[in-house]
C-alpha cells in the first residue's frame, strides 16, 4: 500500500489540474454537496453535442413542415373569422341604434304627409332603405298622434287624381288591398265616405278609357257589365248606365271589329253572324246587320 501511495504521476499538465481540483475539493466540507459544483466548469459542459437548436438543419425542416400542415386550417379559420366579422357587423349595424326618437317621429310624419297608412310606414321605416329599430319605429308612430282616417282620406284623393277612374268600390279595395296601402276597414270606410268625387263622371272616364283601346270590341252591354261588376270596376247601376249613354263610340264600328275577330275563326259571314247573336253579351240587331254587310 505504501508503495501504491508513493506513486508519482508523471508532472504533465493534465495531472497538474486534476492534483489542484482534487486538492481544493478534499480542502472542502465533504458533507455539503452543493460544494461540489463550484469546481464544475458548466459554462463548458456538452458545448459542442447540444449546439444551439435553431442550427440544426432538422429544426427548420420541421418548422417548415408544420407550417404547411397549419397553413390551410389557419387560413379557413381566417376566412370563416373574417364572414363572420362581416356578419357581426351587418347585425350591429341593422339598425339605427343612434338616431332620436325625434327623426322617427319626423319621418313618420312626412310618410303620412304623403298618404301612405301606418302599416306602410312601419314596414319602409323598419326595412332595408331606413332601417330603424322596430321598437323605435312603434314608439314613433303611436307618439306622432297622426289622424289615420285623415291619412286614409289623402290616399283616396291621390287615387281620384291618377289618369284612370275608379269607382268608390274601387278606391275601397285598393285602400285596404294587403300587398298595397293596407288601411283598416274603419280608415278605408271613412275615406270613401268623406271623399268628394262625381262617381257619374268617374264611370264616364272609365267608359272613355275602355273604348279608346284597340283591342275593345265589346257591345253596350258587355261594356256596363264590365263597369257595375264587383269583380271589375264597381261602379253601381246607375253609374253604369249614366257612362253608357254619354260615351262617345261608335257601337256600329265596334260590332264591325267584333264580327271580323268571329270571321277569322269561322271563314263563313252566316256563322259568323249566328256568333254574334249567340254572344253572351250581343250587339244589338241593328248593330250586327250593319257588321254582317260590311264583312269582306
Amino acid at each position: 500500500m505504501n508503495k501504491i501511495n508513493n506513486i508519482k504521476l508523471p508532472n504533465t499538465k493534465e495531472t497538474s489540474n486534476y492534483n489542484d481540483k482534487m486538492n481544493g475539493y478534499s480542502q472542502e466540507n465533504s458533507s455539503d454537496n452543493s460544494q461540489f459544483y463550484r469546481f464544475k466548469d458548466t459554462s463548458r459542459i456538452n458545448t459542442k453535442a447540444h449546439k444551439r437548436f435553431y442550427l440544426h438543419w432538422e429544426f427548420w425542416i420541421i418548422l417548415i413542415l408544420a407550417i404547411l400542415s397549419v397553413a390551410p386550417i389557419g387560413s379557413k379559420t381566417n376566412l370563416n373569422w373574417s364572414f363572420g366579422s362581416s356578419k357581426t357587423s351587418k347585425s350591429d349595424s341593422s339598425s339605427k341604434d343612434d338616431s332620436s326618437l325625434e327623426d322617427v317621429i319626423k319621418e313618420v310624419k312626412n310618410f303620412a304627409d304623403d298618404g301612405m297608412s301606418e302599416h306602410e310606414t312601419y314596414k319602409f321605416l323598419t326595412g332595408d332603405s331606413f332601417n330603424y329599430r322596430k321598437e323605435t319605429v312603434k314608439k314613433a308612430i303611436k307618439e306622432a298622434n297622426i289622424d289615420w282616417n285623415q291619412v286614409a282620406l289623402k290616399s283616396a284623393n291621390n287615387y281620384l287624381g291618377d289618369t284612370s277612374a275608379k269607382s268608390k268600390d274601387g278606391i275601397y279595395k285598393l285602400l285596404t288591398f294587403k300587398d298595397g296601402s293596407k288601411f283598416t276597414s274603419s280608415q278605408a270606410k271613412y275615406a270613401v265616405e268623406h271623399i268628394k268625387a262625381d262617381w257619374n263622371k268617374m264611370a264616364l272616364k272609365c267608359a272613355q278609357n275602355y273604348v279608346k283601346l284597340d283591342s275593345f270590341s265589346d257591345s253596350e252591354k258587355g261594356l256596363y257589365n264590365l263597369l257595375s261588376s264587383k269583380k271589375y270596376e264597381g261602379f253601381t247601376s246607375s253609374q253604369a248606365n249614366y257612362a253608357i249613354k254619354h260615351v262617345k263610340v261608335d257601337w256600329n264600328k265596334l260590332a264591325l271589329q267584333k264580327a271580323r275577330e268571329y270571321q277569322n275563326i269561322t271563314h263563313s259571314a252566316k256563322e259568323t253572324k249566328k256568333w254574334m247573336m249567340d254572344d253572351r253579351e250581343p250587339f244589338s240587331d241593328q248593330q250586327i246587320e250593319y257588321a254582317i254587310s260590311h264583312l269582306k
